[in-house]
């Protein structure tokens, strides 16, 4: 991210200074309860059906196939547990993030997250006060990354997916 020329660049986006309204830092919100509630009842879902598998799977006769099968869906289930604790302890612990937002005369744009907000909150002072001195410059090297697919729409046209 630079300022240049009194111009905002990011990567191959430019936002005229003067057309900036405003720059504010965002919290984006975890949906951790929903997330958590999700994941648990499909735990559930999947102990219920290990339960059953294994009552039915006890309740045959005892010969070789049948008691391989209860051993490894009991061994399934082990790791099964041990997976739902690791992906738990990931949903539980994930660190909020904090957005630039820029306000323009058209729709607002987020152009950084990070998880410290003190580096948020510095760029919205840099911006500002670029905008307040014609003559200023300064470039910052920002770690970002993004999950999922991103959609640019520009008016009523679909530009497409950017990975």
């Amino acid at each position: 991210m630079r300022v240049s020329r009194r111009v905002l660049w990011l990567r191959d986006d430019a936002y005229p200074l003067q057309n900036i309204a405003r720059a504010k830092t965002v919290e984006i919100p975890t949906r951790r309860t929903g997330e958590t509630l999700k994941f648990l009842a499909g735990g559930v879902g999947m102990t219920l059906f290990g339960v059953i598998l294994i009552a039915i799977l006890d309740a045959l006769p005892s010969w070789g196939f049948v008691t391989f099968l209860g051993y490894a869906v009991r061994i399934c289930g082990i790791i099964f547990y041990l997976l739902l604790a690791f992906a738990l302890y990931e949903i539980l612990t994930r660190k909020l993030l904090y957005a630039l937002v820029i306000e323009t005369s058209g729709n607002p744009a987020t152009l950084v997250a990070s998880e410290d907000r003190a580096v948020v909150d510095d760029l919205v002072v840099k911006i500002m006060d670029a905008i307040d001195d014609p003559g200023a410059e300064f470039q910052v090297s920002v770690e970002n990354f993004h999950v999922g697919d991103r959609i640019q729409q520009i008016g009523n046209g679909n530009t497409g997916v950017r990975r």
